[in-house]
């Protein structure tokens, strides 16, 4: 790849001029000169400079390209360094804020044991995120929520994990719903009786949520908008609304609760007509080389996943009911 190509991929990154120069430590001029060389070589327009600046659809080309090309040049610089014997010392994953704080504990464990010289660079943020981070050859595996198919993506499917209601047992009996907190079930037109705490739009769970939502004609009250669900469940535990939970964040509830007494305890619910799975997958990209550290942090993320979401989510609910019936409670 020469040195307009990589110009052109900072400069589609940034979608601006200015910004890519500074990244770069070069002139505008200059990157703006490696631009038109690309454009004469091609015989198209790579940018569209106003109204907004944005590729044009032989720039998206152009960059799927070279970031392709991008990702097998380093795929055989490492294959070629693996076989020299000078193995790669680092992998860099993605996996989403509150997950990690769960997962990474057994991952590092079990991947330590084998390859205790490696190190593991770990990136919190969102799916879409580290869609984009993988396409640009800065991150090396990821773990997916709902990801979208893509033909550059190698998609291990894990398993699916389920989604619930979450709410404090004094919450609901404030608002005279005390019979959802024993029969762990509510209707779907009750959900405009309570206060919600959401997750932010771009979230793949609160849009098919809002969607589930908008067939049926329900309008919730979203008094909270927060972006992490470690966020949602402390302010759930305050009574400060009810918040959607994926099963793996169970253990966050049974710490939470633990701390509870009597009705403070959060309970999951499940919404009557609401079936949406949340897909969890490991996704590498297509092109790069999966080296032997590479499928060894892959299968520890497996094994973490499968350990997370062993425990029984029935018998984790009766449990938590049973608890917070014998603890005494102020009224």
């Amino acid at each position: 790849m020469n040195i307009s190509m990589q110009y052109f991929l900072v400069v589609a990154e940034e979608l601006s001029i200015s910004r890519a120069a500074e990244r770069l430590y070069v002139s505008q001029q200059c990157v703006s000169s490696h631009i038109k060389k690309l454009e004469q070589q091609y015989c198209v327009e790579l940018f569209v400079r106003k109204p907004a600046f944005c590729l044009t659809e032989e720039g998206k080309a152009l960059q799927r390209s070279l970031l392709r090309q991008k990702v097998l040049e380093s795929s055989l610089a490492k294959e070629m360094n693996e076989i020299r014997g000078q193995r790669t010392n680092r992998v860099r994953a993605g996996i989403h804020n509150t997950r990690a704080g769960l997962l990474l504990p057994l991952v590092i464990r079990q991947f330590q044991k084998s390859f205790p010289n490696v190190v593991v660079e770990v990136y919190q943020g969102s799916t879409n995120e580290f869609e984009t981070m993988l396409l640009n050859g800065n991150l090396d595996i990821f773990i997916a929520t709902d990801t979208m198919e893509r033909p550059e993506f190698r998609c291990l499917f894990l398993r699916k994990e389920h989604n619930y209601l979450v709410s404090t047992v004094s919450l609901l009996e404030r608002l005279g719903m005390g019979s959802v907190a024993v029969s762990h079930k509510i209707e779907a037109v009750q959900l405009t009786r309570l206060p919600f705490i959401s997750s932010l739009s771009g979230s793949y769970l609160q849009t098919k949520i809002d969607s589930w939502m908008d067939e049926r004609r329900i309008t919730i009250q979203k008094n909270i908008v927060v972006g992490t669900y470690r966020t949602q469940l402390l302010l759930a535990a305050q009574n400060a609304g009810v918040c959607f939970c994926p099963q793996m964040l169970f253990p966050l509830i049974a710490d939470l609760n633990r701390n509870a007494s009597g009705k403070d305890h959060l309970v999951p619910i499940t919404v009557e007509g609401l079936d949406i799975p949340t897909e969890l997958s490991v996704i590498v990209h297509r092109d790069a080389y999966q080296s032997e550290i590479l499928s060894a942090f892959s299968a520890s993320l497996k094994q973490a996943i499968s350990t997370a979401l062993g425990a029984d989510v029935a018998t984790w609910s009766l449990t938590r009911i049973e608890e917070s019936k014998t603890d005494p409670v102020d009224t």
